[in-house]
């Protein structure tokens, strides 16, 4: 055995293995930075998982069957389905929310244990799911996008064309009276007492109404329920245009979900950005780590 060989056995005997397996400076460095990014990258997957479970509770009206048929009708990228879309940001935040626990529990064993395999696997780990978060950071960012450019909109338009009234079985009809009430707009775009082209002029149910006073159908009144939008009658709403949702059913639908979408991107986005980082420091450790046990042989 070599001169250095035997001071190294000699200074390392009756040591533990964690006391003799000093780290050099950047694995100290990395340790303290990994610990540092796992616990604002614990605390962000816990802040997800929770947006995720109220989405859950709070999403109900964009689940509904009526709503998820008629943006069902508005595709992109040649086969996704905006209603499908859509209905998947909580799945899709809680699933991130319970991985990023996961891998953060990963993390903080593999950097106390400093084991080079624990370290390996949590590196895996994040570069596998770096890569389907950015993925589906991409596709949500491009369904925002066609709601926001327009795309949606114009789809919008062209099906309320076919709107037919409140006792009419079309499929369209009746999911855009049930968006009429539930989220409280009328018509497409914003549509007040002082406009002189009404929306619904434009509609099948324009030419097929009972009054050629009447200007909205009474889904668009404001104290109407699913129950009562039937039967309702009130010409203040209907014909003075004094009780209707003056607010645009595309406004109104882009606001609930800005909601969710914005808080879930931004959230996505700064995820993403860390994990680079920890993927990258937990390299550094990993070498580090065999730099030190080589020393200690």
């Amino acid at each position: 055995m070599a001169r250095g060989e035997n001071f190294i056995v000699m200074y390392n005997k009756g040591k533990t293995e964690e006391e003799a397996l000093k780290l050099p400076w950047y694995g100290r460095w990395g340790n303290l930075v990994i610990i540092t990014f796992i616990f604002i990258l614990l605390a962000l997957g816990l802040t997800m998982l929770i947006l995720g479970i109220v989405m859950t509770f709070v999403h109900t009206q964009m689940k509904q069957p009526e709503v998820t048929s008629f943006f069902n009708k508005i595709i992109f990228n040649g086969y996704l389905k905006v209603g499908d879309v859509t209905n998947s940001l909580p799945f899709f935040s809680i699933s991130v929310g319970l991985c990023i626990v996961l891998f953060t529990i990963v993390g903080c064993v593999a950097r106390s244990k400093k084991s080079r395999v624990l370290l390996t696997v949590f590196t895996i780990l994040l570069i596998w799911f770096l890569i389907v978060q950015i993925l589906s950071s991409v596709m949500w960012i491009m369904v925002r996008e066609k709601f926001t450019t327009g795309n949606v909109k114009d789809e919008m338009n062209r099906m309320f064309l076919l709107y037919n009234g409140t006792t009419s079985t079309n499929e369209i009809s009746n999911s855009l009276d049930y968006i009429f009430i539930k989220y409280e707009c009328c018509g497409v775009d914003s549509m007040t007492s002082s406009s002189n082209s009404y929306q619904f002029n434009s509609t099948l149910w324009w030419t097929n109404r009972d009054s050629n006073l009447t200007l909205v159908p009474s889904s668009c009144c404001r104290h109407v329920t699913m129950d009562t939008y039937l039967t309702y009658s009130n010409t203040d709403c209907m014909r003075i245009l004094l009780s209707h949702h003056s607010k645009g059913c595309y406004d109104a639908v882009v606001d609930w979900l800005n909601y969710f979408w914005t808080p879930t991107i931004v959230l996505s986005n700064i995820m993403i950005v860390i994990e680079v980082i920890l993927i990258l420091f937990s390299c550094v450790l990993c070498c580090a780590v065999r730099h030190a046990k080589e020393i200690r042989i």
